[in-house]
């Protein structure tokens, strides 16, 4: 029975990137710009989709992890999540202050200046290769660790050098702070 579902979603995948690179050649030809501009948010629309799942799971470990504010974004389409503590965190993920699953971004208290920039590079990730990018992000993780991992250091190169250093007296974001 899962393997159904995962079927499923194997073609959604395909059919995602029929949109991204048939339907724009086509359009790019001999088309219009209200045409090139429904293949977008086509695109976005199956993109949402096919990372709906991860986004639920976002929703489910945020109520678990204590909300304290939540807000929305719109480019990407985020939902950002205010939680008390990551008490769930193993491994890789101990001592976290920020994690994306799908569209949703959970920030800790121990959220710093940039981490909320970082993570809304891992939610474009997630438009941008949906459904699979958690799987490469880990087969990514297991191959070169954390540091060397292609998709943090996509995500690390929009931040300040001095960010990513701790003697550059980086202070936290507290609870009151514009996120």
């Amino acid at each position: 029975m899962p393997w159904r579902l995962i079927a499923g979603f194997w073609l959604l995948a395909v059919l995602w990137y029929i949109l991204i690179f048939v339907i724009p050649t086509k359009t790019a030809e001999g088309g219009r710009a209200e045409e090139s501009l429904e293949v977008v948010l086509r695109v976005l629309m199956v993109s949402f989709l096919l990372n709906l799942p991860y986004t639920l799971i976002g929703l489910v470990v945020g109520l678990f992890s204590g909300i304290q504010n939540v807000e929305l974004k719109r480019s990407p389409t985020t939902m950002i999540i205010m939680v008390q503590s990551f008490w769930w965190a193993r491994c890789y993920l101990k001592g976290a202050r920020a994690v994306t699953m799908g569209h949703v971004v959970l920030l800790s208290p121990k959220i710093q200046k940039h981490d909320l920039e970082h993570e809304l590079v891992h939610v474009r990730q997630h438009e941008r290769l949906p459904f699979i990018f958690p799987f490469l992000y880990f087969v990514e993780l297991l191959r070169k660790g954390y540091h060397e991992n292609k998709y943090e250091k996509e995500a690390r190169q929009g931040i300040p050098p001095c960010a990513l250093r701790p003697a550059c007296g980086q202070a936290g974001l507290s609870r009151n702070d514009k996120i």
